[in-house]
């Protein structure tokens, strides 16, 4: 399993936005998105040029966000570009990210969410159900009603252009890692400052071919 790519935007007032991956997706990986309205009980829905329609992951409304994980396995390669929409004249916050070595269908296995209101308390996403397998993939991701940065905790890889996009619109964190073990999965995100917080994750099946070996991948 290894990161690819991912690529990041915070849009004022808007009902759509689209993202282009930074480079072209390999055919077969993985995709998987953050997006997150800055209105309550948001419609959101996610496609993109080449692979149509995402999987609804996980969506939730809380702490005034709408938040959400979708995701496509098995990629067709080439240039793409993903569109967001979320019903609501708020901000819309969006990340997108690439993966190798996710299995090529239904590779979803557990997903959890958590939210509180405006504070610097520490926000627990999760925990999940528990995993049926050992070899996961978790991408975990937070919606912040205020303008900062956000800090990952233990063993989560940090998206830097996910975390670098604070704007007055508020700001959208996103982190993942791998997993060795069954169990339930969680991830913490603590804000820099006050903020209301909403949080999803998911967790994804890696190939069984998949070696992990100190956080990089032998296929």
């Amino acid at each position: 399993m290894a990161y690819i790519q991912s690529a990041s935007q915070n849009a004022t007032a808007v009902n759509s936005a689209t993202q282009a991956f930074p480079s072209n997706v390999t055919a077969g990986n993985f995709k998987v998105v953050i997006v997150s309205k800055q209105s309550l009980s948001s419609t959101l829905t996610v496609s993109d040029n080449l692979d149509g329609s995402y999987t609804q992951d996980l969506v939730l409304s809380a702490a005034s966000d709408t938040t959400g994980i979708f995701s496509k396995a098995n990629a067709t390669g080439g240039a793409t570009t993903v569109t967001f929409t979320g019903s609501g004249s708020n901000a819309l916050l969006v990340d997108i990210l690439e993966f190798s070595g996710v299995v090529l269908s239904s590779p979803t296995d557990q997903t959890g969410s958590a939210s509180h209101g405006t504070n610097s308390a520490t926000l627990t996403i999760g925990p999940s159900g528990t995993t049926t397998q050992a070899s996961e993939l978790i991408v975990a991701g937070s919606s912040l009603h205020t303008a900062q940065t956000a800090t990952w905790g233990s063993g989560f890889a940090s998206d830097p252009n996910a975390n670098a996009t604070a704007t007055l619109a508020g700001s959208l964190a996103a982190a993942y890692k791998v997993v060795s073990a069954i169990g339930s999965q969680s991830a913490t995100v603590t804000p820099g400052g006050n903020a209301a917080m909403t949080g999803v994750l998911a967790t994804y099946f890696l190939q069984s071919s998949t070696i992990v070996f100190l956080g990089q991948a032998c296929l």
